[in-house]
């Protein structure tokens, strides 16, 4: 990516858009085939409706992570920096999140 954006055949958003565009039947199929079976193995509602926005719900999540993980690969002079800074910056996340609220 680099030779190619260095010579000045596309800039580095067209490769990044592109990314996205191509990654988007994957990151789209794999959480609903996920919710299709957790949903109903979990026992929740019968209403499709109620399917319907876990699933949406589901797919958020599967590309927020995705943005988080292309916005640390942006900002990571290497590999080895990625992977030191990715927990740095998630650990807090999950930390904070809601999951360890009161739920009264």
């Amino acid at each position: 990516m680099f030779r190619e954006h260095g010579q000045g055949y596309y800039k580095i958003s067209s490769y990044y858009l592109a990314r996205i565009v191509a990654d988007m039947p994957l990151f789209l199929v794999t959480p609903t085939i996920f919710m299709s079976i957790y949903y109903w193995m979990v026992g929740f509602s019968d209403d499709p409706v109620k399917f319907a926005f876990t699933t949406a719900t589901a797919i958020l999540i599967v590309q927020v992570g995705i943005s988080l993980g292309y916005c640390i690969s942006a900002v990571s002079p290497n590999f080895e920096f990625a992977l030191g800074i990715g927990p740095a910056l998630t650990t807090p996340l999950m930390a904070f999140g809601g999951v360890y609220s009161n739920s009264e």
